[in-house]
C-alpha cells in the first residue's frame, strides 16, 4: 500500500484484500482478507495484487516457494506445477487471437494442465482488465452455467486480458501466476514481466 501510494496509485479492488496474500495449503483461495497462517518451510506464499494508474488497472499474481535452511530448491511437485502453469499461459497467449471464443482459450490451458497430471482449476482462465479490474462482457472461461454467455464472446484485437490458471497442491498451497496481455493479430503480447523460473525464498 505504501509503494502504491508513493506512485500515486490506488488499489485495483478494496484495500482490505488487495493484495490478497495466502500462505500454505490451508489458506482460503480467492480474494480474501489477511489471515493468521505462518510462513514455514515447504509452503507456497502467493500474492494477488493490482493497482490503478492513469485510469487503468493491473491485476497480477506472483508466488514464492519457501525452502528450509540449507535447501536449495523446491520439491518436484511444486516445480512441475509451476512449469505446467508457465506452459499453459504461454500456450494460451499464442492462441489468443481475434475471432476465437473465450472458452476455446480456456480449454487450451485446461487441457494442457490435465495432460500434465494437474487437477482442474475451478475458475475461468482469464477476464478483461481495463478501466475496471474485471472489465468487459466476456471471459476466457469454460462453458459452465455460472458464466452464461460470457465464454462465447469473441476475442477482439486490442482487448486486454488476464491469464491465470492455477494448481492447488495439498502439501504446499496455491501455485498460480496471473499475467496481463494485450491481443494482437498473431497472438497476445505480455504487458507484465512473466517470471518463467520458480522463485525460492530461504528461511534464515
Amino acid at each position: 500500500h505504501k509503494e502504491a501510494a508513493e506512485a500515486g496509485a490506488r488499489t485495483a479492488w478494496p484495500r482490505r484484500h488487495c493484495p490478497t496474500v495466502t500462505v500454505g495449503p490451508h489458506s482460503a483461495v480467492g480474494h480474501v482478507a489477511p489471515a493468521d497462517e505462518r510462513v514455514t518451510a515447504g509452503c507456497v506464499v502467493h500474492v494477488d495484487f493490482g493497482v490503478v494508474l492513469d485510469g487503468y488497472c493491473s491485476d497480477l499474481q506472483r508466488l514464492w516457494y519457501v525452502a528450509a535452511p540449507g535447501k536449495g530448491e523446491a520439491p518436484d511437485a511444486v516445480r512441475q506445477a509451476y512449469a505446467a502453469i508457465v506452459e499453459a499461459i504461454d500456450l494460451a497467449a499464442k492462441a489468443l487471437k481475434p475471432g476465437v471464443q473465450g472458452w476455446e482459450i480456456d480449454q487450451i490451458a485446461r487441457d494442457h494442465l490435465k495432460a500434465k497430471g494437474c487437477p482442474d482449476y475451478a475458475h475461468a482462465l482469464g477476464h478483461h482488465v481495463g478501466r475496471a479490474v474485471h472489465d468487459g462482457g466476456g471471459v476466457l472461461g469454460p462453458r459452465w452455467e455460472r458464466y452464461g454467455r460470457e465464454p462465447f464472446e469473441r476475442v477482439r484485437e486490442g482487448n486486454v486480458y488476464t491469464l491465470e490458471p492455477s494448481v492447488h497442491l495439498p502439501d504446499h498451497g496455491l501455485v498460480s501466476l496471473e499475467e496481463d496481455v494485450v491481443v494482437g493479430k498473431d497472438g497476445a503480447t505480455f504487458l507484465s514481466r512473466f517470471p518463467r523460473e520458480l522463485p525460492v525464498l530461504h528461511l534464515a
